[in-house]
């Protein structure tokens, strides 16, 4: 198997993790392809630019294009904020932290700070 074969293999096999929300329900959470995480940042620079709340943003963000099924197929399409939304804060938050572990190589504390610059 070429290079290029085995890490467009590894992109196709996501890492999914399951997270225990609250003692009882098990979700699952995965690791962004590297499109998804490209929109993942346009749409938090979007937010950034328009005045928004860019942490939020980021959150919702992350979890839409992370939260999935056990065979790793996601749950919300980029468009459904609305209803990710409605969720248990402390279930999103436990949700949250496990796909930022997957998704990050840096610590979740102080996630505005690793935000890029803007101008204006």
């Amino acid at each position: 198997m070429t290079t290029k074969a085995a890490l467009l293999q590894r992109g196709k096999q996501a890492k999914i993790e399951a997270v225990n929300v609250d003692g009882e329900l098990i979700a699952y959470v995965r690791r962004m392809t590297a499109g998804e995480r490209s929109s993942y940042r346009m749409e938090i620079l979007q937010a950034k630019d328009s005045g928004s709340d860019a942490i939020q943003a980021s959150q919702d963000a992350l979890l839409i294009r992370t939260i999935c099924d056990e065979s790793g197929v996601r749950l919300f399409a980029d468009d459904d904020r609305s209803e990710l939304l409605e969720l248990d804060p402390l279930d999103a938050d436990a949700l949250f932290e496990v796909a930022h572990k997957l998704n990050s190589r840096k610590p979740t504390e102080d996630i505005e700070k690793n935000l890029p610059a803007t101008e204006g």
